[in-house]
């Protein structure tokens, strides 16, 4: 029986680093900033959570990477404050799509990766949220550059990612990109 159970925890190692198509299901912090000292003072952020699913496809040193995920982050910016009390806070949903590359690879243990993606990202914002004089209402959505860094081990996943906002969050206004870091763990199967 302990053989058994042996061989079937090496043959899912097996798997799951050699066969690069696969899904990977995380979660993490973020923290990110607006353009603009209007809506991000000065050494403050707009923190919060996320959670997603990534797709790899196809195998080899390059790959197609394709995902979704929801965020939910605090609108006001503050220069500490916790990541699950978003207080008074907006939504994001995205979905992404890209490429990624396996840098450094240790068969059936290790695999470090990168990855460069578009995105598309849909904002929900609470109706009655006062915005500052000059911004009237968030934008529907926007579209980013997400790049990242991850790392494979065994089947657990450690992804940083900086993700580049390429449109205005904030409708008719100038510099309100917004710009995250995220921290995600997880699980590749």
């Amino acid at each position: 029986m302990k053989k058994l159970l042996l061989l079937s925890v090496i043959l899912m190692v097996y798997f799951n680093m050699n066969g690069q198509a696969g899904a990977h299901v995380h979660g993490g912090l973020l923290a990110g900033q607006f353009n603009t000292t209007n809506l991000t003072p000065e050494g403050t952020t707009h923190r919060g959570w996320r959670v997603g699913v990534d797709a790899r496809l196809n195998s080899g040193k390059m790959f197609f990477t394709g995902g979704v995920h929801y965020f939910k982050y605090s609108f006001d910016a503050a220069d500490g404050g916790e990541y699950f009390k978003t207080g008074d806070s907006f939504t994001i949903q995205k979905g992404r799509f890209g490429l990624g590359w396996n840098l450094i690879e240790i068969p059936l243990i290790m695999r470090l990766r990168a990855k460069l993606m578009g995105s598309i990202n849909l904002i929900t914002a609470p109706d009655d949220r006062d915005l500052p004089s000059q911004y009237e209402r968030m934008n529907d959505g926007y579209a980013s550059l997400d790049f990242g860094l991850g790392v494979d081990v065994l089947f657990f996943t450690i992804d940083l990612e900086y993700e580049k906002g390429m449109l205005n969050a904030v409708n008719q206004a100038p510099d309100t990109k917004l710009d995250y870091w995220s921290l995600t763990a997880g699980v590749f199967f």
